[in-house]
């Protein structure tokens, strides 16, 4: 590309350009309030409007976390020095998370499951093949509120090469939600930009998951809490979008 130095050639590209985003915004506007003759496709624009849409707010309390013991690390000696800014401080040589960090970012990942689920995403729910004792929780979690879960040993390949395996066109998950980490599958999930949502104790990389949690992913009573809240939040984003008639 030749570049342009003449300034009143430069100011022609810049309101071409100016011209361009302009059409092209007002194209994105007509069409988040017209919904699409495509099946399972939605533009309605409203919940990415308003603040609380889903009313997301009250699902999460700190003292609800607290009583769950989300706070409760792992010890200082395992932990990961990127989970150091979610922490409050330590307690007998544990790590104790800053439970007001934790509900701000649990809010932030249930807008996004809700947003998900209420444009007809795909929610797969998983855990590591390691925590035998949050695969139950995992699987009643999905089959709640109607949804998908694999709680058992990971196979390498299995989005990255899907259409082998399967021997058929398959469509991915929109969002993966890790009830804990690590997990082979959010290796994959990153290579297919499948967002990923996850608990994260205080010994995990946060490198490879889109959303993070902070908290307890080994205790039982802060499993069946995110449980709770994963599934409620879905629960209100399908009943709004029934009421919304989408």
């Amino acid at each position: 590309m030749v570049p342009c130095r003449n300034s009143s050639v430069r100011q022609q590209i810049r309101g071409i350009s100016k011209s361009a985003a302009a059409a092209g915004n007002a194209a994105l506007l007509d069409a988040a309030h017209t919904r699409s003759e495509q099946p399972g496709v939605i533009y309605n624009s409203e919940p990415l409007k308003v603040a609380d849409y889903f009313g997301i707010q009250k699902l999460v309390k700190v003292k609800d976390m607290f009583e769950a013991k989300v706070h409760l690390g792992h010890m200082e000696g395992s932990l990961h020095p990127a989970m150091k800014p979610y922490l409050y401080g330590s307690r007998l040589g544990h790590c104790v998370f800053d439970l007001d960090i934790s509900a701000s970012m649990l809010r932030r990942s249930l807008h996004v499951l809700a947003n998900i689920v209420y444009r007809n995403g795909v929610i797969l729910f998983m855990c590591p093949p390691s925590k035998s004792q949050a695969a139950r929780a995992t699987e009643m979690c999905a089959q709640y509120c109607n949804e998908f879960s694999h709680v058992r040993h990971w196979k390498q390949g299995t989005f990255t090469n899907s259409s082998k395996q399967f021997g058929l066109v398959t469509r991915l998950p929109d969002l993966c939600v890790f009830m804990g980490t690590p997990h082979d599958a959010t290796v994959e999930c990153a290579k297919m930009n499948i967002p990923t949502l996850a608990i994260l104790d205080s010994n995990a990389d946060p490198a490879l998951v889109t959303y993070h949690i902070p908290g307890n992913d080994d205790s039982m009573s802060s499993i069946n809490y995110f449980s709770k809240v994963f599934s409620d939040t879905i629960k209100i984003a399908k009943a709004k979008k029934k009421e919304d008639g989408v």
